[in-house]
């Protein structure tokens, strides 16, 4: 069941002639929407910034209309300033806007980037380090957790990591001792799928799982291929019999190959196999 909004503000009849914008303070955020006047067009921005005074993260979905337009971000991650959502409408007058917020979780960061009496064992990658609690990553499990803890209980403190990308490190710390659990957002599912899957860290790869098994917004045969790829087998289970027993396997695939320019020859046979569609199969 989907849970209830935590925020509605309702601007009616705003005045665009001249561009238009509003700024909310609510939960430790200021929320500003903004519109341009183009020459053929109105752009909308969406932007955040923490509050001084703020000292936690939120993982939030929202929700912004303009008129019958409805602009939709899910399983966003407030923590810095940022841009929400950066769109496009014709070109309007006057229009109702509305914005919604429903808070998901509120977290509390650690500064990785200083030592402490139980984040002392130090992580270095290329021009990056980290100071992290080794022994809550390796109850997570996985190969390079669990290296780094049997590392620290020889007595030795720091680590440099090869092999992966600062990036891609930056991500699994962030989403893993950051907030002293496992954090999944729109900007991280992508890196920590292939991250977790690589070095066998399950409870990671699980949590992933999860979140595509909900993210709707997701187009559901990119999620088959997240399934396949990545051994999800509870995801393709539910995706593909969902496709299956709806009737709509081939329309959606069809609509997938269009979106991204692809013919099904690029696409994954085990994709294919999933929504019983054989070698031998003609697609009209």
């Amino acid at each position: 069941m989907e849970l209830a909004w935590t925020l509605e503000r309702i601007w009616n009849g705003a005045d665009l002639s001249n561009g238009w914008s509003s700024t909310i303070s609510e939960y430790g955020y200021c929320c500003t929407i903004q519109c341009t006047k183009k020459k053929s067009h109105d752009e909308w921005i969406l932007s955040v910034n923490p509050e001084e005074h703020c000292a936690y993260s939120l993982l939030v979905d929202v929700v912004l209309s303009i008129g019958a337009f409805h602009f939709k971000v899910y399983r966003d991650l407030w923590e810095a300033s940022s841009v929400v959502l950066q769109e496009e409408t014709r070109s309007g007058s006057r229009v109702d806007v509305t914005l919604k917020l429903r808070i998901i979780e509120t977290l509390s960061p650690q500064d990785l980037s200083g030592q402490t009496p139980y984040r002392d064992f130090e992580i270095s990658c290329k021009e990056r380090s980290w100071f992290v609690d080794v022994t809550y990553l390796a109850s997570i499990g996985g190969k390079l957790f669990t290296e780094w803890n049997e590392q620290r209980s020889k007595g030795i403190k720091k680590c440099w990591v090869e092999g992966i990308s600062t990036y891609e490190l930056d991500c699994l710390i962030d989403a893993t001792a950051k907030y002293r659990q496992i954090v999944v957002t729109r900007m991280n599912y992508d890196v920590l799928v292939s991250v977790s899957f690589r070095y066998n860290i399950s409870a990671v790869l699980r949590t992933v799982e999860s979140f595509l098994m909900d993210a709707d917004w997701i187009h559901p045969i990119r999620r088959l291929e997240y399934a396949v790829c990545y051994k999800l087998a509870r995801l393709g289970d539910t995706i593909s019999r969902k496709l299956v027993s709806s009737d709509t396997a081939i329309e959606k695939l069809h609509e997938y190959l269009a979106e991204n320019d692809e013919t099904i020859a690029q696409m994954h046979p085990d994709v294919l196999i999933s929504l019983n569609i054989h070698p031998d199969h003609v697609l009209s």
